[in-house]
């Protein structure tokens, strides 16, 4: 976890905040030496409640009622992220500053007046804001403070029923809320992890096993596929 905290605090742009959202309360006890020399050097290291992926926005934007103009970045922890990674997203951000913007996207596709199948979904080639742009957290992602507003208002909704995936929570979020995603650059990217054992977990059961597709079938509404819908055919 440590290397990933290391590879965003030498980015050309640093982020004025490196919160590690930890659910296990003795972890602070204990910690290796790589994330203790990181504290030394600002990164803050908070308990939460286990939230599952939920925890590195949502601890964040329920906290941070007075920060109206606040734009959140999350990363993920086992991921190294190149130099150029924060000073892109500020970079597109200034360029589209209501825009949720990513490195890794897939485009959501339609089927019997439905949504499809996630595993039919192709994977995003352009740089254009869809409502269909579904970003994937794994390479980053930021949020503009609009959708920082809604995270905070949509509160605990996504527990229990999207309680072991945030991106489909956050599209969700998004799309009700008329705030598009983009992809800000094409291809995607995606950027060198370290083995996870716990995101090897997570794509068997949400992807291969068919819970992201439950998940999803539950949690968008009729008006939420037809706005998905008029988008693509406008």
């Amino acid at each position: 976890m440590h290397l990933t905290i290391e590879s965003i605090g030498a980015g050309k742009v640093k982020p004025s905040r490196i919160v590690l959202w930890l659910d296990e309360f003795e972890a602070l006890e204990r910690l290796p030496r790589g994330l203790k020399r990181a504290s030394r050097r600002g990164l803050e290291i908070r308990n939460c409640e286990n939230l599952g992926p939920h925890k590195k926005y949502y601890p964040y934007v329920s906290e941070a009622v007075h920060e109206t103009s606040t734009v959140l970045v999350t990363a993920d922890d086992d991921v190294l992220y190149p130099r150029g990674w924060m000073s892109d997203l500020s970079d597109a951000h200034s360029q589209w500053p209501n825009d949720v913007l990513c490195f890794r996207a897939h485009r959501i596709r339609l089927a019997n007046d439905g949504i499809a199948p996630y595993l039919e979904w192709g994977r995003e080639s352009s740089t254009v804001a869809s409502h269909t742009v579904f970003a994937t957290g794994v390479s980053g992602v930021l949020y503009p403070s609009e959708m920082v507003r809604q995270l905070r208002a949509a509160g605990r909704a996504f527990d229990p029923v999207a309680r072991s995936t945030d991106d489909i929570w956050l599209h969700r979020v998004a799309l009700r809320s008329g705030i598009k995603a983009r992809q800000v650059v094409a291809p995607a990217r995606l950027f060198l992890s370290i083995p996870s054992t716990n995101r090897v977990q997570l794509a068997s059961d949400n992807v291969a096993g068919g819970k992201n597709d439950a998940i999803i079938s539950e949690l968008y509404e009729p008006s939420d596929v037809r706005t998905i819908q008029n988008e693509i055919r406008s």
